[in-house]
């Protein structure tokens, strides 16, 4: 059949041929402009299909969506906020066990005291250790109370369990001190 209708259109002269051409021409616009019709008509029933109350409740749902996004966004900030505030609080205890005693060593070198004993006991918890310090310092009274007050108001933080001055032999007194702090692990 293919092969008598290719020795058909061999057959045509060249009038005939343009002229079938031109019908092929017209009969491939006409099928792809019904198969657009086809294809918009159904592009036209979606649209038709969504109806303004859909619309609006589509709108409604992504302004509520919004407003969720907006109102976890404040919540992650404050948040944020809050653990940068924890991470402040702690990191006054982020300092170490050497820390606390170069600082002790350093006050007493300015006040020019002698420090005669040093006992040291902790205890463990799971993320800290409570360090209890026994300190016998030897000096004058006044750099003996520059001493305890520069210790209260420093940076690190101390619990003054006891503080007990004595008379020495000398003209220097004796301070027994009984202090308190945390490291972190």
């Amino acid at each position: 059949m293919m092969g008598n209708f290719v020795t058909y259109l061999e057959n045509l002269n060249l009038r005939e041929k343009i002229f079938f051409a031109i019908l092929m021409g017209i009969l491939g616009i006409f099928l792809a402009l019904k198969f657009y019709e086809n294809f918009f008509e159904h592009f036209v029933e979606e649209i038709a299909s969504l109806n303004v109350e859909n619309l609006q409740e589509k709108k409604a749902q992504i302004n509520d969506l919004m407003r969720r996004k907006n109102d976890l966004k404040i919540e992650i900030d404050a948040q944020n906020l809050s653990l940068r505030n924890h991470q402040k609080s702690l990191m006054i205890f982020a300092k170490n066990y050497e820390d606390y005693l170069d600082f002790i060593e350093l006050l007493s070198k300015k006040y020019g005291l002698i420090l005669k004993n040093l006992q040291n006991s902790y205890e463990d918890g799971d993320f800290f250790q409570r360090h209890r310090l026994n300190l016998e310092l030897n000096g004058e009274f006044s750099e003996l109370l520059f001493f305890i007050q520069e210790l209260e108001n420093s940076h690190l933080v101390f619990v003054f369990e006891s503080i007990k001055f004595q008379n020495t032999k000398s003209l220097a007194l004796s301070l027994h001190l009984n202090l308190q702090f945390v490291v972190l692990k």
